[in-house]
């Protein structure tokens, strides 16, 4: 059967059988896949040490066999593609990386690639490990979500005006001049976050107290709640906000 070489991100590893696992990757090739990496559990210690490979947001080169019919893949080689200095040792940027790997398992299922997102998604681990100040790092959670849905066509209509469209209604799913009846909304400074934080360029050096980030995030996990069906509540976004509170 043929092979194929590709990068991935790891999203989620579950344990499957005695020996081996199944680990969700997003690819640069199909998109997501679901991967049988078999015997990495057993007792060997060579095999032991390869399922640090499979921790969420790890970035790996891969050589895979992929049957469009098949749900389940197989992985025949692996290799670090990126080798991360903090994320997977930084409690902070653990904790980030997790709930980033964590929405896109949860919001992104289909396997269809998109090699633009995808090196985007990149950029932005690569980032996360190697930025210095936490202050730099800080929107990343809120900006992150922003992008994917955006991806998946969930996209806030109209930006903040200061006059105009100073309200963002989540339930709505848009900027407007009229505060709702309801608690699911930002408004003024709060709502124009939104617009900054969808920046590509400049979400890093947006200054936002810690108490004003939790609240944007617990109001775009209500909005994809609301409009996206089946989603899963993030058990990531507890540790997230246990360690940024």
């Amino acid at each position: 059967m043929q092979t194929f070489k590709t990068k991935g991100i790891v999203l989620n590893t579950i344990k499957y059988g005695e020996t081996s696992i199944i680990s969700h990757i997003y690819t640069e090739l199909f998109g997501i896949q679901h991967y049988i990496v078999k015997g990495i559990r057993s007792s060997s210690k060579r095999k032991t040490s390869q399922i640090s490979y499979f921790q969420p947001a790890s970035i790996l080169d891969l050589e895979v066999y992929h049957n469009e019919l098949k749900e389940l893949q197989f992985l025949k080689e692996f290799s670090w593609n990126t080798m991360f200095r903090s994320i997977h040792f930084d409690v902070k940027r653990n904790a980030i990386a997790l709930y980033c790997a964590e929405l896109l398992n949860n919001l992104v299922s289909e396997p269809e690639a998109d090699i633009d997102f995808f090196e985007e998604l990149i950029d932005l681990f690569v980032y996360l490990d190697q930025e210095e100040k936490d202050s730099k790092i800080a929107n990343m959670p809120i900006h992150f979500t922003i992008k994917i849905l955006e991806h998946i066509g969930i996209k806030f209509n109209g930006v903040y005006e200061n006059e105009n469209l100073f309200v963002l209604d989540f339930v709505e799913g848009g900027f407007t001049d009229t505060i709702p009846h309801h608690s699911h909304f930002l408004a003024y400074e709060k709502a124009a976050y939104i617009t900054e934080l969808s920046d590509n360029f400049h979400w890093n050096n947006v200054a936002i107290n810690s108490n004003t980030r939790r609240e944007i995030l617990d109001h775009l996990q209500k909005f994809i709640e609301i409009h996206v069906s089946n989603f899963k509540k993030l058990k990531s976004y507890i540790i997230l906000q246990t360690i940024f509170s």
